[in-house]
């Protein structure tokens, strides 16, 4: 299982107006059971 992942994000020229007002945001995206993507799909995605 992939651990769950925590990111900053900042939103800048004039998109933090839609948060109101905020520019920082700390966002944990949660782990998943499998990869929703198979190695082979992964390696054809970066051709």
């Amino acid at each position: 299982m992939a651990a769950p992942l925590s990111v900053e994000v900042e939103f800048g020229g004039g998109a933090e107006l839609l948060f109101d007002g905020v520019k920082k945001h700390q966002v944990t995206l949660p782990g998943q059971e499998e990869p929703s993507l198979s190695e082979d799909e992964c390696k054809n995605a970066l051709r």
